[in-house]
């Protein structure tokens, strides 16, 4: 076994953290858009949504891009992508319920240096050289994406009955 094949065994429940990580912060964005969508039905079918709801609307259409480019950057290990995701991160804590849990996770497991370790070019060169040990796809941030769509349904069908 190569040096590089047993650094990346090493690195690997590092790896998949920050992958599902950013797996969830695409996800975050990609039902930030889902939540604008709902917002915009409302206000076209003549409802006035209240202001909170109109802002958060509004957020999450202005962060729906950066939070999947962020995402996507960090779940394919993207050399640089570490401060844009720490600015991401922050920027979504105030994404209340999804941008605070996403976020704030993400900016507490990123203090930790061997996830840093795993964003940085000499680790870049150690899974080029090991792409046979690539992890699968977890189900985590699936199964949380159907979640949390369902939660925005039913958070939709309380806001219809409350306006």
């Amino acid at each position: 076994m190569s040096a590089a094949e047993i650094r990346r065994r090493q690195e690997l429940p590092f790896e998949r953290k920050i992958r599902d990580g950013g797996r969830l912060l695409s996800l975050v964005g990609v039902l930030g858009i889902f939540g604008f969508v709902v917002w915009a039905t409302f206000v076209y079918y003549g409802s006035s949504p209240p202001k909170p709801a109109t802002v958060s609307a509004l957020m999450a259409i202005v962060l729906a891009g950066p939070q999947i480019w962020a995402g996507r950057a960090i779940a394919h290990l993207r050399v640089g992508a570490l401060l844009p995701l720490r600015v991401v991160a922050a920027l979504s804590l105030p994404a209340y319920p999804f941008g605070t849990l996403v976020g704030g996770w993400l900016l507490f497991h990123l203090r930790d240096p061997a996830l840093q370790a795993v964003l940085m070019p000499d680790y870049r060169a150690v899974v080029e050289a090991t792409r046979h040990l690539d992890p699968a796809p977890s189900n985590g941030p699936v199964i949380l994406g159907i979640m949390f769509a369902f939660g925005m349904l039913a958070f939709g069908a309380f806001s219809a009955m409350v306006v």
